[in-house]
């Protein structure tokens, strides 16, 4: 059955812990038996915010309703923000009773979606086996947001468990999209999270994908279950039908924040002008120095950090860090440099910068990373401050005496 080597690596991943323990598998069903993919809409908070999936399994004959949830992690866990971005928290299957599922609906005011699966009773049987197993053993993966999640690892189910030549319909699925597009979908109405994702994110969200991998979304997962087909004793059927809705929490359709753009280009905007002023006018504002560089110096350690310490391969190789480059940090009291230095070393770092940021505009004209405009023109604010202060500082060192 495992002729594809890709099932062949899901079936190692979630069970080469399970060879090595010995235990009891208790995971008889009977006849009334359902199981079924919920697909839970996006909320407000961050972690919430592109949607959850999870399995039920509901057996009326043994009078037992449970979800299995691969997307659950401990808020208590030691150094957890810094896990996170370094690609090793540790999320969990963890198994509790769906009317638990039904209590969290009713604060977080999200809807749910059920799509019961048309399976025998002993593929049933396959898939509860498995996941009681892991259950068994505290199965622990470490998460990759965009391909080893709570959304992907219930797909990856129905091909471990023996589901024959299963075909998910990709018929709603957008082409050629990267995974910036995609999740970009889902922050319309959260403009600030959004632009700060894609100062994050790095070349490789903005490769296009394929459809099967979009399925990170549960929203895709859904989608995809939808008119999905495989094989049972040489005939085609449909693994699910059409999503019902369950948990209607009402119409919570985004709305996208009209007054973000507008402040963020006030911001930006305003610092252009006065950069620009400064230079017609002969004057400087040290304020404007000092905010610019802290913020962009600060901003790349963060890159740097991400960069070389993160697992996470869409964090690395941003292009990004050309513009917030660390060194900006030197030049939080630019005047005080022109007016108290004649170190070499600062001219040849704010040099340093200025290449940095034209080649941030090379790369950028190669359309190797996706940047946000509000981000281009800082860069442009950036490199002219830095030219600035390069001159003044120059006509200081190297002048005749």
């Amino acid at each position: 059955m495992f002729k594809d080597k890709r099932i062949k690596a899901i079936r190692l991943y979630f069970l080469l812990p399970l060879f090595f323990i010995s235990f009891p598998l208790s995971a008889e069903l009977t006849q009334e038996s359902e199981i079924s993919v919920l697909t839970i809409e996006p909320g407000e908070e961050l972690y919430s915010v592109f949607g959850h999936t999870a399995i039920r399994i509901k057996d009326a004959g043994q009078n037992t309703d449970l979800i299995y949830n691969f997307g659950t992690f401990d808020f208590s866990t030691e150094c957890f923000y810094m896990k996170f971005i370094r690609g090793d928290l540790q999320y969990y299957l963890s198994v509790y009773p769906y009317s638990d599922l039904l209590y969290e609906l009713l604060f977080s005011h999200r809807s749910l979606y059920e799509q019961t699966l048309n399976l025998d009773l002993p593929a049933k049987i396959r898939i509860r086996q498995i996941l009681d197993s892991l259950v068994s053993v505290n199965y622990h993966y470490p998460y990759k947001f965009f391909g080893d999640n709570c959304s992907t690892r219930v797909r990856d189910i129905f091909e471990l468990s023996d589901i024959d030549s299963i075909h998910f319909n990709y018929g709603q699925f957008p082409e050629n999209k990267t995974y910036r597009e995609l999740i970009a979908t889902y922050l319309g109405n959260k403009p600030y999270i959004r632009t700060g994702i894609d100062i994050l994110l790095g070349p490789e969200a903005d490769k296009k994908t394929r459809c099967r991998n979009y399925m990170f979304l549960p929203d895709y997962l859904m989608k995809g279950l939808d008119g999905a087909t495989y094989r049972e004793n040489d005939e085609t059927k449909k693994i699910a039908g059409t999503p019902l809705l369950i948990v209607n929490a009402g119409n919570n359709a985004e709305t996208r924040n009209k007054t973000y753009p507008i402040v963020i280009w006030i911001i930006v905007g305003a610092l252009f002008i006065l950069t620009i002023a400064e230079l017609i006018l002969k004057k400087y504002f040290k304020w404007i120095d000092r905010i610019i560089f802290l913020f962009s110096g600060m901003l790349g350690i963060l890159l740097i950090f991400m960069w070389i310490w993160s697992r996470h391969i869409e964090l690395q190789f941003n292009i990004n860090l050309f513009w917030v480059n660390p060194l900006n940090l030197v030049f939080i009291y630019g005047q005080s440099l022109v007016n108290n230095s004649r170190n070499r070393i600062v001219f040849y770092l704010l040099l340093i910068c200025i290449l940095s940021g034209l080649f941030f505009f090379a790369l950028l004209s190669l359309g190797l990373q996706f940047v946000p405009s509000s981000a281009i023109l800082m860069a442009i604010i950036i490199i002219i401050r830095e030219s600035r202060i390069t001159m003044r500082l120059k006509n200081r060192i190297f002048i005749k005496k």
